[in-house]
């Protein structure tokens, strides 16, 4: 499911419309569980110490095992958003970094809308699934 894509495909710069319904709550997680498993997260939290960074892992990846080996939700080593981020091309950086933020800023307490919905689906497809094409 990973795609190639140059800078200017990316999700990142993906716009919504404003929903033209109201969500329910209950409506919104099944959209947001749906998502996850589409994505095949897990319902593993990894929280990173150095940079804040938290998220929730792919199913059977190397941090979702690091997490199971130590029982810790703290795991030592690079942090995937920090690494995408990184490896994101400049002209995406700024909206990559309110992307992040935006998503950071989601508290699983809070009620949730569409826009955090949208917010998370970007977040994880950018993370997990999106490869940047090299300029040749």
């Amino acid at each position: 499911m990973k795609r190639y894509i140059n800078a200017d495909e990316s999700v990142i710069l993906s716009e919504w419309d404003a929903p033209t319904r109201p969500y329910s709550q209950k409506e919104l997680y099944y959209m947001i569980d749906s998502l996850r498993k589409k994505l095949k997260l897990s319902n593993t939290i990894v929280f990173q110490e150095d940079c804040g960074h938290a998220y929730y892992v792919k199913f059977n990846g190397v941090k979702y095992k690091q997490v199971l080996e130590t029982n810790s939700p703290n795991v030592k080593g690079n942090c995937s958003v920090c690494w995408k981020f990184n490896n994101t091309p400049r002209e995406l950086k700024n909206t990559c970094k309110e992307m992040i933020r935006a998503y950071m800023g989601i508290s699983d307490l809070e009620r949730m809308s569409f826009d955090n919905f949208k917010i998370t689906q970007i977040f994880y497809v950018w993370l997990f699934y999106e490869v940047f094409k090299k300029d040749n």
